[in-house]
């Protein structure tokens, strides 16, 4: 149980122990912007206990015992710019709601949970997101059309997210991280890249046709590329060798034919 004393003039609180108990009704505590109670055994659903923090910018509950649906009011504020709630218990859809109230947010972390449902189309209007992370959980259905029109990363690896990649979705020029390893999306790679695109994890799909080596050829800013476990066919391009940034090119268990090209000695 945690005990708070009212009408304390702190703005940042950060606790990482072996707390236990529900979340506390945080009165008195109207100018506290940062809350980490990361790291602890809290439980319990939250309902309205973050009412009052009409002044928070981050708020970091991770690896806790959280139960219920993801909470939707987080205390009214306006200025919310970091949420932080993987691994815990959530279940349930992402509500609408959610996202008119936290119309500031920049990083939205939602991993490792039981969350279910589609990803909300309304996540691509919050215009200030740069990070959504939401891996681990039992969404399906499609990826959202521009989801990352705003991003820098995604991940929504480890689903059963179907449908296709709309050729846009890893065209935004600011997006440098995408995973989307371990769902069921079918149908080809996107040839448009981001210009900063560092990391790329499209393993363990069922994406087929060919790897768009054009694109892939040019980029200079490519680091990992993860294509395994699909069944991608055709011949391995030796341009591949020409991508001078790459370090770990995965291409393993697809339908690939030909030789290995010897360009690519310096990345394999």
């Amino acid at each position: 149980m945690i005990n708070l004393s009212k009408s304390l003039n702190v703005t940042s609180i950060s606790c990482y122990n072996n707390l236990e108990g529900s979340l506390p009704v945080f009165v008195g505590f109207a100018g506290l912007e940062f809350l980490d109670l990361s790291h602890n055994r809290l439980s319990g659903a939250i309902d309205l206990e973050l009412d009052v923090l009409v002044g928070l910018r981050s708020l970091n509950l991770s690896l806790n015992n959280f139960t219920g649906s993801v909470p939707t009011r987080l205390g009214k504020s306006k200025v919310l710019k970091e949420l932080q709630l993987s691994m815990n218990k959530f279940h349930g859809i992402i509500l609408g709601l959610l996202i008119l109230w936290v119309t500031k947010l920049e990083v939205l972390i939602l991993s490792s949970n039981s969350l279910s449902g589609e990803i909300p189309q309304s996540l691509s209007n919050i215009t200030g997101l740069t990070r959504f992370a939401a891996n681990s959980n039992k969404f399906n259905g499609p990826i959202p059309a521009g989801i990352t029109k705003h991003l820098r990363n995604l991940d929504l690896s480890y689903y059963s997210l179907s449908g296709s990649i709309s050729s846009d979705l890893l065209s935004p020029l600011n997006l440098q991280t995408v995973d989307l390893s371990n769902n069921r999306l079918n149908g080809s790679i996107p040839t448009a890249l981001s210009p900063r695109l560092v990391r790329l994890r499209l393993g363990s799909n069922s994406l087929d046709y060919v790897i768009p080596t054009a694109a892939i050829a040019t980029h200079q800013h490519l680091t990992y590329l993860d294509l395994e476990n699909n069944t991608l066919t055709g011949l391995i391009s030796p341009e591949l060798g020409s991508c001078q940034s790459l370090e770990l090119l995965n291409l393993a268990q697809n339908q690939l034919s030909g030789s290995l090209p010897v360009e690519l000695a310096g990345i394999l």
